[in-house]
């Protein structure tokens, strides 16, 4: 009966703490994400839509959240620039 307890308490110790590393983790996916999506777009010809410009302006302001230790802020700028990014390959939405 005690190794349940072990075993289960060992469990929930380490999702914890697998959970809590994920969560503060650096936006570095989120970022190459964005960056992705915004080079596709380049190379579908949308570098003088509006939404890519504005894509452009929210990874580098992103970059800037993530050098001052604001990863919050950053995954949610990033998350908008991959949209803008999608959004500027559809020439309805230039």
């Amino acid at each position: 009966m005690l190794n349940k307890y072990k075993l289960l308490i060992t469990f929930l110790v380490l999702f914890l703490s697998l959970n809590l590393i994920g969560c503060h983790s650096s936006p570095n996916f989120e970022l190459a994400d964005a960056e992705a999506a915004l080079a596709e777009a380049k190379a579908q010809g949308a570098e003088n839509s509006i939404k890519y410009k504005q894509a452009e302006r929210y990874i580098i302001r992103a970059k800037i959240l993530m050098k001052n230790r604001r990863k919050a802020e950053a995954r949610k700028l990033l998350e908008e620039a991959k949209v803008n990014a999608y959004e500027a390959r559809n020439p309805a939405n230039q």
